[in-house]
């Protein structure tokens, strides 16, 4: 960790820590297990903002090659997140991951949107062949 000015900045693999630790716990808790590996570990707000600047790079990477993939090998999954709203108190994100080339592909994630929404992008994209889609 560096401070200038009073800003604190976090080397790139503490951040990743954060962002992946956050991905199994809350903000909070990830706080916590991190401390362990170092004691200047980044704060829950600093690993939210972390968590939404690297998302966004990765969703960037991971989201260009869906179209017309035609994977026959689909997970999905919900959950509910705290939410910084002042109106919303959780948010619900669906994720769907297929498989291409051995290798695990973020296919759709919408946050706050409808099952059927995101069945209709990955439809729309041709992301999975016919045999995904019977189980929509």
């Amino acid at each position: 960790m560096v401070e200038f000015n009073g800003q604190k900045v976090y080397q790139e693999d503490i951040a990743m820590m954060g962002v992946e630790l956050a991905t199994k716990m809350t903000y909070r808790d990830a706080v916590k297990g991190g401390k362990i590996f170092t004691p200047d570990f980044p704060s829950a707000c600093t690993i939210n903002r972390q968590v939404i600047e690297l998302g966004t790079d990765i969703n960037n990477h991971t989201s260009d090659n869906i179209q017309d993939a035609s994977l026959n090998i689909a997970w999905s999954d919900s959950t509910k997140t705290h939410s910084q709203e002042k109106d919303q108190d959780k948010n619900h994100v669906n994720v769907v991951l297929g498989l291409q080339d051995g290798e695990k592909a973020l296919l759709n994630c919408k946050i706050n949107r409808s099952w059927e929404e995101t069945a209709q992008d990955l439809d729309d994209d041709n992301a999975l062949d016919d045999k995904s889609c019977n189980n929509w």
